[in-house]
């Protein structure tokens, strides 16, 4: 699961380990509010877990499981579409 962690730029991990965070800037606060409202609809079409936080010129996304039972493939999966 390191390796596949490793692959994923721009990603976090949390303290505890049980979840992935990435910040995105954007020149344009339309565009924060584009990506937000897309991968929101990418995530309930594949029953993702995103939280997403919106500003004028950023999004940060955290991927983690209700249950916080960790990470794995399907999320790191999820992840990397949102590049």
């Amino acid at each position: 699961m390191q390796e596949e962690l490793k692959a994923l730029p721009g990603w976090r991990l949390t303290a505890g380990g049980n979840a992935l965070v990435r910040t995105r800037k954007f020149s344009q606060p339309g565009a924060a509010a584009q990506f937000a409202a897309d991968v929101a609809d990418l995530a309930v079409g594949q029953r993702q877990p995103a939280i997403l936080g919106v500003t004028a010129h950023q999004v940060t996304l955290t991927l983690q499981r209700p249950s916080r039972n960790g990470i794995d493939m399907a999320l790191i999966n999820f992840a990397r579409q949102l590049d």
